[in-house]
């Protein structure tokens, strides 16, 4: 799009860029997209322009990129972590794979939540006690 002014951007140049970006990397596109969505609903906000073209941009869906470590994988990212002295990198891989928990939700552990022998933990985006 270059160095267009926002009230040069129409949908339809919004979903030929999107079309464009999204051929090569779908992912960054929806990003661009998003980000796109955000400023001019600032622009609206601040009455550079009466609407937003892209509000609802109707983003075409990415498949997660989740993939299980396996042990090895584990076993191996462990033995590298602790000889270049992060035992810290080495705990947080662990309780993820030991707890099943959003990596949010381990950062946030504080060593209060570990009682007994287990750790309490309460879900950071639910609220739910585990």
């Amino acid at each position: 799009m270059g160095d267009l002014r926002p009230g040069q951007i129409t949908k339809k140049s919004a979903k030929a860029w999107y079309k464009k970006l999204r051929k090569a990397t779908p992912a960054k596109a929806n990003a661009v997209i998003r980000f796109l969505r955000l400023w001019l609903n600032w622009c609206v906000d601040e009455e550079v322009l009466e609407k937003n073209v892209v509000a609802k941009p109707r983003l075409i869906g990415i498949p997660g990129r989740t993939r299980v470590w396996t042990d090895e994988e584990l076993r191996l990212f462990c033995a590298k972590a602790d000889e270049v002295g992060r035992a810290s990198m080495m705990l947080a891989v662990l309780l993820a794979a030991n707890l099943g928990q959003r990596e949010g939700d381990i950062l946030a552990l504080s060593r209060a939540a570990y009682l007994n022998k287990g750790f309490q933990i309460r879900q950071h985006k639910t609220g739910v006690l585990i």
